[in-house]
């Protein structure tokens, strides 16, 4: 019953019945658009709700240059950064791309302790949706979304359907992707991008196809203590890691004590720095501990740029299914490949 627009307050929106005019974002009387929010509401109210129908990522003011092109903000502090569908009901947030028309589309930039999103189908989306801001702040919530055509990546640069930016010496806590899919991820993009992450939680969901090596879940730098966990991959040239370019400076470490366990991937690539785990390629500083137990992978392991100071690897109970063998190298007693025989590594 709190008013959207008020501390705490509750905001409605409706695309069929609601009106941008005469309505007041109540439940009774819920405006039509996201925009109406965005350019209506300035107290911290804290739920965005949507009836059933397709919202387009419009009518916003761009409030600073981003890797989206039109990065709009929504910061906790202003505005709901808590998005939830209306229960049983379908909702789609629409980013408006169109590849044959549209030379730029925007991307939300969500800032704050509770960024909760939750029930709602995103698609046409350029390069980005939403991009993630925490600074020693407990992570955000992704649930239930369905996410499809991500169209044009950005070689060099940040593109994925969820981007959890780079804060060195200030990550969040507790960011978790659960029960959602993600497909038609393009060239040079990824399904989620991660930065800065402690004590993640990416689990229970599927990934589709994706045309790039850059790796459907980027595991980048200051990531520790995390669990990638029974998920499924299924056309992705690389399922987990990807290009890991990107270290903090000061002798962090790119990722640590990552857990990798109940996976399958199914159909990934077999060139250079594909294949259903990928480590160490591009790095430029250590690589922590990885554990990754009981998935199944039909696509190599490639792990390359490995030194004595990274790891270890731990590659325990999986079961690999391949043509070709493992790629890569490492150190002597410093890492074990999944198979038979552990302990060794194959040569490249």
């Amino acid at each position: 019953t709190t008013a959207c627009g008020s501390a705490d307050g509750w905001c409605f929106i409706d695309s069929v019945s609601g009106n941008d005019t005469t309505g007041d974002g109540s439940l009774a009387t819920p405006w039509a658009t996201i925009a109406k929010v965005w350019n209506t509401v300035s107290a911290d109210s804290n739920i965005l709700y949507m009836r059933a129908g397709t919202y387009p990522v419009n009518g916003m003011t761009q409030t600073q240059p981003g890797d989206c092109d039109e990065q709009v903000a929504w910061s906790e502090s202003s505005r709901p950064v808590t998005w939830l569908g209306y229960p049983g009901e379908s909702v789609t947030v629409n980013f408006n791309y169109d590849s044959g028309v549209s030379t730029s589309a925007p991307c939300m930039e969500m800032t704050g302790d509770n960024i909760y999103l939750d029930n709602f189908a995103i698609t046409d989306v350029r390069a980005m949706a939403f991009q993630v801001i925490r600074t020693n702040q407990f992570g955000m919530v992704a649930w239930r979304l369905a996410a499809s055509d991500l169209q044009l990546g950005r070689n060099g640069g940040n593109s994925a359907f969820i981007m959890f930016v780079q804060n060195y010496g200030a990550p969040s806590w507790g960011d978790t992707v659960s029960h959602s899919s993600f497909t038609g991820v393009g060239a040079d993009a990824c399904a989620l991008k991660l930065y800065s992450v402690e004590n993640g939680i990416f689990e229970h969901t599927a990934y589709g196809t994706s045309t790039d090596a850059e790796g459907i879940i980027a595991v980048k730098a200051e990531i520790a203590e995390f669990a990638i966990r029974a998920n499924t991959f299924d056309g992705a040239l690389t399922a987990i890691g990807g290009n890991m370019n990107g270290a903090p400076t000061g002798g962090a470490t790119l990722s640590t004590n990552g857990e990798v366990y109940h996976n399958l991937v199914l159909d990934s690539g077999t060139s250079v720095e594909e294949g259903a785990i990928t480590l160490g390629a591009n790095k430029v500083n250590t690589i922590g501990r990885f554990y990754i137990y009981r998935n199944t992978f039909a696509g190599i392991l490639w792990i390359e740029n490995m030194v004595t100071a990274d790891g270890t690897y731990d590659f325990t109970s999986n079961v690999l299914l391949n043509a070709v063998a493992a790629s890569g190298s490492c150190p002597t007693g410093r890492q074990r490949r999944a198979g038979p025989r552990p302990g060794r590594c194959a040569p490249r």
